[in-house]
């Protein structure tokens, strides 16, 4: 067998040879995201340009048995911006993960921004490998969780036992109970409009923070709804004021229970926000708003991932319950200081802004 090689695209390879990568075998299906669609999509990032990586491979034999792509981003660090990138589908098959290969597609990347971003729940070998090429945890994030339906939880607990499950009749309604207790009314006077697309106002909110960020303006929000219609954009107005926006993300989830028949869990998730404003009885406000949405979407979870502390207590006095959240790495070049504490981070962190995005019917 042939020694592996490390085998790059450019985004401006890719757009003058749209079958480079049919040239390899993929059995296991690493490239179905990457076809024609996801290489548009690249090509109109507000942030990218046409000589950034696009793809990484692991090539054995003409088979690939190794993929990492890449989303060129930009991060504000300390008022600073740097290039950087957010890494996606780091995929290497089971014979060649000590063999040096996931390092290589690392640096193949690190060697052109010096800086990645990397967010999710990594397992043990590729955090260490993460770790092992420089990326710091900034993270992680706190995830809370809200419960409109108690079914799935009771479903996954019960290891398939069949009539646990039934017991979420009666205690959906203690639920209801146990959340109006510990329930604040929403005294705010903030309105959420839904939105196709961002207004240009937006950008003087965003152009005023102060914290560390990956930076997201207007045309970066915008080019994200374009290609995730199914995220739902909501512009934040306090009066006639613009202060600030929030994504909104609904998808299933498959019940980790061994039976056959298991439930299928609508979640609704705070993908991402922004708030000039930080009080209490603002994110109060905004976490009443996910909740309502939830409901009108037959959700059974509401699930909100943040490392803001004002954030997570107001979550807290509304009764979520707290579960393990997104790893957020990041490497950033020799010499700039990284403050955990300065940055504002959101399960959009990375990659994740993308969670929506599906190019495998291409």
């Amino acid at each position: 067998m042939a020694d592996p090689q490390i085998v790059s695209y450019s985004i401006q390879q890719l757009m003058d040879d749209p079958q480079a990568l049919s040239a390899y075998t993929d059995p296991n299906d690493y490239l179905k995201e990457s076809g024609p669609r996801w290489v548009e999509f690249l090509a109109s990032n507000p942030r990218a340009r046409f000589d950034d990586l696009a793809i990484v491979l692991t090539i054995v034999d003409g088979e690939v048995v190794g993929n990492l792509r890449g989303i060129p981003i930009e991060l504000c660090i300390q008022g600073a911006t740097i290039r950087s990138t957010a890494l996606r589908a780091f995929y290497l098959s089971d014979a060649w993960h000590n063999g040096g290969s996931g390092g290589m597609m690392l640096l193949r990347y690190l060697s052109l921004t010096r800086s990645v971003i990397a967010s999710g729940r990594p397992d043990e070998g590729a955090e260490s490998l993460y770790h092992r090429v420089g990326l710091k945890e900034i993270g992680p994030l706190s995830r809370y969780v809200y419960f409109n339906s108690t079914k799935y939880l009771l479903e996954t607990a019960s290891r398939g036992i069949p009539l646990i499950p039934k017991l979420s009749v009666v205690l959906d309604p203690l639920a209801r109970i146990y959340y109006r207790i510990r329930s604040t009314s929403d005294k705010s006077d903030l309105t959420f409009e839904a939105v196709e697309q961002f207004s240009g106002e937006l950008d003087q909110v965003l152009d005023s923070r102060d914290d560390d960020h990956i930076v997201r303006q207007v045309a970066d929000l915008n080019w994200t709804l374009h290609y995730s219609p199914s995220l739902s954009a909501y512009e934040i107005k306090r009066g006639q004021s613009l202060i600030g926006y929030c994504l909104i993300r609904i998808h299933e989830n498959h019940s980790t229970s061994p039976r056959q028949n298991s439930s299928v869990m609508r979640v609704v998730s705070l993908l991402d926000y922004y708030l000039v404003e930080t009080g209490p009885e603002v994110l109060n406000s905004l976490a009443h708003h996910i909740i309502k949405y939830s409901s009108t979407q037959d959700a059974e979870i509401v699930s909100i991932q943040t490392n803001q502390p004002m954030l997570i207590g107001c979550l807290k006095r509304l009764g979520f319950v707290r579960s393990t959240g997104n790893n957020v790495l990041l490497k950033v070049p020799t010499k700039t200081d990284v403050d955990p504490d300065r940055w504002h981070l959101t399960e959009a962190q990375g990659d994740v802004l993308f969670s929506a995005l599906d190019f495998t019917s291409e």
